[in-house]
């Protein structure tokens, strides 16, 4: 078997090394799929004991989860959270591997090791039938075995391999099995095997501050010889030698120390990612070894009862937690998934990602180091902790391959109580930059984590002393958290000097793709649809909102003046001056109502440098435009782009100018009017409408004798919320007089009430219906306006200028952009169907919409700037947040605020509390038909 090509994955997680001189290199044969994207898959033995497929040998993938290879039951931790070990609910495969390996014969002389990087859970390594050590317990953290004595060279060597889905260590169940997440099975991590000389470097740790100072530990194996000597130097991105080589002394005993000061390096920020290496050899008597590692120059404090600085800068965390997961392939994930994250995250405004619950693959963490994410690493321990010779253990394990990451800010000691106090010193023991070790839940190194604060209490903590830094808040359970309620969150939060951040509860739906049940996205019910995104990265509206308030520039005041476009901006970047953004601009006409399958034309649009403003700074400022006359726009908008070319957000201006309203015709032709007992009809022009008599409402229209699905309205639309339920605020409205003759010119019918609907007015306005109508209330509404029913299973598209793609809820309104939108019908369920963005729910600062159905299209125009239209019942997921009602085709001024799933509406903050309604209100719509 030739050596395998190590790929950039191992490249960099191995501290893989550069030949120089005489120093050789560590040398690596790759025994499975190493996580580089296109590669084919490696295939093992395998055999399990129980469940789907048992008993018999077959061929699976490694790396994998075994789960979905169609091997072995599914289980989601929290399912077994309480039971005893020995339970019989509670899945205890084993798989056993095999497969053969050749050592190339100029490995001999040389240590020669099997490393896996993460193996669930309990492993035991057989090398030619013997052991290579003791039985590994935890599933996510590197491991390895010398097997020098064990191999034989140029010939084939049996590598066994038994894996444990369950450990035989209570404490590790307690911190990895029975969490909230799903538990798998399998080597679902890369194989490899190392060779390096007899006297070698083992790994290094590095420190390299802002200033240029730099520290690092070589750790050294094997037997010392009398004639070696160690160096080191720096070599920048481009690969170009930094420093000079710098003798290093070799001591008896502990690390070899190198000092070095570097000047004026590039330091490393999350908005500056920029990285060194640092090459290290080792030379003896007969030959000798070299090692590199990246990291990167920066300088991470927190102030006790101020902040978090990095480079003497104060920071904020806008983050997210992640699951190592993919829906087709469990925790088995390629580079490309880490980048995809990563990117996503980072478009979405992001910069920071705490590593839920347990430590990611290495190029995660290689990915947030390149393009610039905070990172908070994390011990495994979901509300159980490990024992304290396993914690110290695994710690060892997780930081001596994680130290020198320049994104990691923190590391986590468990997470929600799963942490063991007596560990938490171990972290220093590897870590020379002694970073921060954080329990999320809790106060500790002068942070505040607690999970899940209401607003009260958020405004409360915010304050301090303490640093605030909530490492799980505004969960995201559906449609709800997340985006809903974050404008008040974040307003208090970002303008509090005590507030280091926060991670928002979770970043994608963990829905796993069921092997088992003809691959089907199994969420395990309201357990882990908590995504932002889901389980493919669809995003969801709340991604959008996330987007606008998370953007490091903000725009305030957009205004269109003679000479272009005026504005505040603020500049909310840690480090970066906005001459380094990019300003876009356009000027963008609409289709109208009246022609509602029209195109968007851009007419005007042009691009100019960022202003000059340092990080923190605001002021105002005009972007110069010549317009040279132009008025047919109907929307100016203006987008802003950072230096790697990522559109941070688009802000939008409506043309404010003078529109001409459909002229009413000076002559009118009479209207014929036609009486029944129950519905009188009226005909004008090639209109035909019906009304009921005994509730004045529209009972059917038709355009030149084709019917449209437009009925039974307009009717109030009037909710108080209870709970999760929606409860009418009073009887309907009491028809008093339905007049259909006699009426002023242009008007059609007229119907006055007694109740919260007071008055609507039908007239004709030139080939458009106007309906005008009053409504009253003296109440506390969480849902108020009027509604018309449309069958649902008739539409078929929905067109329209305003806010969207998304829909909206009172507290997340933020999201949007100010265009023209086209969404086809769907059913979609955030966390149970993934087809964005949704039809039915709640849409914003509208112009107009156009509804295409069986029987043609109904526009609707917004003439008096009715805040909202609202469509049908979006549809709440196995155990709803909210257990909305349907208001059909409804024209609103009060939507409902969004929870989650641990608060109800109000605890979210101002933009989430029930409106006071006061006297009467009325609207005006334009109805076409076409």
């Amino acid at each position: 078997m030739k050596c395998a090509r190590i790929g950039r994955f191992l490249w960099l997680s191995l501290l893989v090394v550069v030949t120089t001189g005489q120093a050789e290199p560590t040398k690596v044969l790759a025994l499975s799929a190493t996580g580089e994207d296109g590669e084919a898959p490696v295939y093992w033995d395998f055999r399990i004991d129980q469940g789907r497929g048992a008993g018999q040998w077959q061929r699976i993938p490694v790396p994998s989860n075994w789960e979905q290879q169609g091997f072995g039951t599914y289980l989601y931790g929290m399912q077994v959270r309480r039971k005893p070990d020995d339970d019989p609910a509670i899945p205890k495969e084993r798989g056993e591997y095999r497969r053969e390996f050749i050592v190339p014969g100029d490995w001999r002389n040389r240590q020669v090791r099997i490393v896996f990087e993460g193996a669930m859970t309990d492993t035991a390594v057989r090398i030619n039938g013997q052991s290579a050590g003791p039985v590994h317990q935890g599933g996510f953290y590197r491991f390895e075995y010398d097997i020098t004595s064990l191999i034989r060279f140029d010939q084939p060597n049996l590598l066994e391999v038994q894996v444990d889905k369950e450990s035989t260590n209570a404490s590790v169940n307690r911190a990895e099995r029975r969490g909230d997440y799903w538990t798998f099975g399998g080597i679902y991590r890369p194989v490899w095997l190392e060779a390096r000389p007899a006297r070698h470097i083992e790994w290094l740790a590095v420190d390299a501050r802002a200033d240029g100072s730099l520290y690092a530990q070589v750790h050294l194996g094997g037997a010392p010889s009398e004639s070696e000597h160690l160096e080191g130097r720096v070599i920048d991105a481009a690969g170009r030698a930094v420093s000079n080589w710098r003798r290093i002394d070799v001591p008896l005993h502990g690390p070899a120390i190198l000092r070095e000061q570097i000047s004026k390096p590039l330091v490393w920020s999350a908005e500056t990612p920029n990285l060194y290496r640092l090459q290290v050899r080792l030379d003896g008597g007969e030959g000798g070894h070299e090692l590199e590692t990246r990291f990167g120059f920066r300088t991470f404090e927190v102030r006790p009862r101020d902040g978090l600085y990095l480079n003497g800068r104060k920071i904020v965390l806008k983050g997210v937690n992640r699951h190592s997961f993919n829906p087709d392939t469990g925790r088995t994930l390629t580079r490309q998934n880490s980048v995809s994250d990563v990117r996503a995250m980072k478009a979405a405004n992001m910069n920071a990602v705490r590593m839920s619950h347990y430590p990611p693959d290495p190029h995660f963490l290689e990915v947030a180091d390149e393009l610039g994410m905070y990172v908070l690493n994390e011990l495994a321990g979901w509300q159980g902790a490990y024992d304290t010779p396993t914690g110290t253990r695994l710690i060892g394990q997780i930081v001596r391959r994680d130290v020198n990451h320049p994104s990691i800010l923190f590391w986590d000691n468990g997470n929600e109580g799963g942490w063991n106090r007596e560990v938490d010193g171990e972290f220093d023991r590897w870590d020379p930059q002694r970073r921060p070790v954080l329990h999320p839940w809790a106060i500790h190194s002068g942070i505040n984590t607690d999970h899940y604060e209401n607003y009260d209490s958020t405004v409360k903590l915010s304050a301090g002393p303490d640093i605030f830094m909530p490492t799980e808040f505004l969960h995201g359970l559906y449609d709800g958290g997340a985006g809903a309620g974050l404008y008040d969150y974040w307003k208090v939060m970002s303008s509090s000097p005590t507030v280091g951040g926060g991670f928002i509860w979770a970043w994608a739906d963990e829905g796993v793709r069921r092997t088992d049940q003809g691959g089907r996205i199994d969420n395990r019910d309201d357990f882990a649809p908590d995504g932002i995104v889901g389980p493919h990265g669809e995003k969801e509206g709340s991604y959008f909102t996330i987007k606008e308030l998370w953007s490091p520039v903000q725009i305030e005041d957009l205004a269109l003046t003679p000479k272009g476009l005026s504005m505040r901006v603020s500049n909310r970047y840690s480090f970066t001056n906005l001459r380094e953004t990019r300003v876009e601009w356009q000027f963008v006409k609409l289709p109208s109502a009246s022609n509602p399958t029209g195109h968007r034309e851009v007419v005007l649009s042009g691009q100019l440098k960022g202003p000059e403003l340092e990080a923190g700074a605001e002021k105002l400022w005009e972007v110069p435009i010549k317009l040279k006359g132009r008025k047919d726009f109907d929307v100016a908008q203006l987008s802003v782009v950072d230096a790697n070319g990522q559109q941070l957000w688009t802000w939008s201006v409506p043309n404010q100018r003078a529109t001409s309203p459909p002229a009413n015709e000076t002559t009118f032709p009479p209207a014929t009017v036609e009486g029944g007992a129950d519905r009188v009809s009226v005909h004008v022009a090639m209109f035909e409408l019906g009304f009921s008599r005994s509730t004045g409402r529209l009972t059917d229209v038709s355009k030149e004798g084709r019917t449209y699905p437009l009925r039974n309205g307009p009717q109030p639309v009037a909710y108080r919320r209870e709970g999760k339920k929606f409860v009418p605020i009073a009887p309907e409205s009491r028809l008093l007089e339905l007049k259909t003759e006699g009426l002023e010119p242009g008007e059609i019918a007229r119907a006055k009430y007694d109740g919260i609907l007071r008055q609507v007015v039908w007239s004709r306005v030139g080939d458009a219906i106007a309906v005008d109508y009053e409504v009253a209330c003296e109440c506390t509404t969480t849902l108020f306006g009027v509604s018309f029913d449309v069958p649902e299973a008739s539409v078929r598209n929905k067109r329209w200028v305003g806010n969207g793609p998304y829909r909206v809820w009172q507290n997340r309104l933020q999201g949007g952009v100010w265009d023209l939108h086209e969404v086809s019908y769907n059913n979609a369920v955030p966390g149970e169907s993934y087809q964005y963005p949704e039809f039915s729910g709640y849409f914003s600062n509208w112009q107009w919409l156009a509804l295409e159905t069986d029987s043609g299209t109904i526009t609707v125009e917004n003439a008096s700037d009715i805040p909202y239209f609202g469509l049908f019942r979006p549809p709440g997921g196995v155990r709803p947040i909210l257990e909305l009602p349907d208001v059909g085709l409804s024209l609103l001024s009060v939507i409902p605020a969004m929870g989650s799933k641990f608060g109800a509406p109000e605890l979210f903050g101002p933009q989430s509390q029930p409106r006071t309604l006061r006297g009467s209100h009325q609207g005006r719509v334009l109805l076409r038909l076409q």
